[in-house]
């Protein structure tokens, strides 16, 4: 055994393969056994590249990336610590036809932006290489300089969501930041990502028989929009507008904020539409969905924890003073300072029934909010 630990265990000296133990004993009395198996040295074995993608847009209009995670990887597959990782371009056949830059962002993590890289405008393979602990594995990369045509109806349009697709907008005492869900629109085609936006805003679901003029294009264009359909927890349905609170809506991102400007996202589910369009002459000649996804927002309205203190009091009255009899917790904190109402009814003889307890909660993301606790006990005189 080595040093005692903090813990108040003890470091173990292993020097040797093999099967050992450690008996624990109180005086001559054996407590407890303890077996394992001590396996030799752990070792570099590999390194293990994993890719966000293959595919990477070398046009300097386009923000595409690549994140590349490299883990140095021991004979039992578990991860190394290791600091000096090493990543290369590797000469190829299309030697000054391409070229990566490579920017570490912590030991074995790297970004490709491909602005910053060379390629022609077919598609070009690029082989790389990671080092580490005289280990190294090769991988490759395709590039291409694509540039955006809204014109091409051949384009896909992808919905991807960061944050939850549940939102809970339940207002509370505000110790925690509220979470937002961004819907991010990404354009694609063949692997390759093209460029962001979606061009327009649809208040209503676009019909055939829409005319073109309508929305600013002409016949034989294609293009593209978004629309959100809200339905209430009642059932009904409506197309949001762009300038509804707590939906931001930019070039490439819908964002649902659960609290805005004294505003909450009311409950109920939100379904994210992105559609094609081709005009015709005077009409639509094609509509079609591209991607949809759906957003759910619940408030799950915490109650108030009511726990009696007193059932009983002596003297002339009761002191108008609830919190002598009650508690009053909210999200484990006691919120009897919030105190704004009590509804109560007094008997002749002393007695006090409290029916309810308002409160007037305050929360830094939304401001202060109106809640209250039913309480429906009964305070007896003496």
């Amino acid at each position: 055994l080595g040093n005692k630990t903090s813990d108040g265990g003890y470091r173990l000296i292993l020097n040797k393969e093999g099967q050992t133990g450690i008996i624990l004993f109180k005086g001559e009395e054996v407590i407890d056994t303890f077996l394992f198996e001590v396996l030799p040295e752990r070792k570099p074995d590999k390194i293990s590249i994993d890719l966000s993608h293959e595919c990477l847009n070398t046009n300097q209009f386009i923000d595409d990336y690549i994140l590349i995670k490299a883990d140095l990887i021991d004979q039992y597959g578990d991860v190394i610590d290791y600091e000096k990782f090493k990543i290369e371009e590797l000469l190829s056949d299309y030697d000054g036809k391409t070229k990566l830059v490579f920017h570490e962002m912590a030991p074995g993590r790297f970004i490709i932006n491909g602005w910053e890289c060379l390629s022609a405008s077919e598609p070009t393979v690029a082989n790389a290489r990671v080092s580490a602990a005289e280990i190294s594995t090769d991988f490759k990369i395709t590039l291409c300089d694509h540039q955006f045509d809204p014109k091409d109806n051949s384009y896909e349009y992808q919905l991807n969501t960061e944050g939850s697709l549940i939102i809970d907008n339940s207002v509370g005492l505000g110790k925690n930041a509220p979470k937002s869900t961004i819907v991010n629109v990404k354009i694609s085609q063949e692997g390759y990502f093209i460029g962001e936006g979606i061009g327009y805003f649809f208040e209503k679901r676009p019909f055939i028989h829409d005319n073109p003029e309508y929305y600013g294009v002409k016949p034989g264009e294609c293009f593209y929009g978004i629309s959100i359909e809200y339905t209430s927890e009642d059932g009904k349905r409506i197309y949001l507008k762009e300038d509804t609170p707590c939906i931001i809506f930019s070039y490439s991102d819908i964002e649902f904020i659960p609290y805005m400007d004294g505003e909450r996202l009311n409950p109920g589910i939100y379904d994210i539409v992105v559609y094609s369009l081709k005009a015709g002459e005077d009409n639509m000649e094609d509509i079609s969905v591209c991607d949809t996804v759906r957003i759910r927002v619940v408030d799950t309205n915490p109650e108030i924890e009511v726990n009696q203190i007193l059932q009983s009091y002596s003297g002339e009255d009761w002191g108008n003073d609830v919190t002598k009899f009650f508690s009053f917790l909210f999200e484990g904190e006691n919120i009897s300072k919030y105190i704004t109402k009590v509804d109560c009814v007094e008997s002749f003889d002393g007695d006090v029934f409290i029916k309810s307890v308002e409160f007037l909660i305050p929360n830094p993301y939304f401001g202060e909010h109106k809640k209250t606790a039913r309480v429906e006990r009964l305070i007896t005189k003496q």
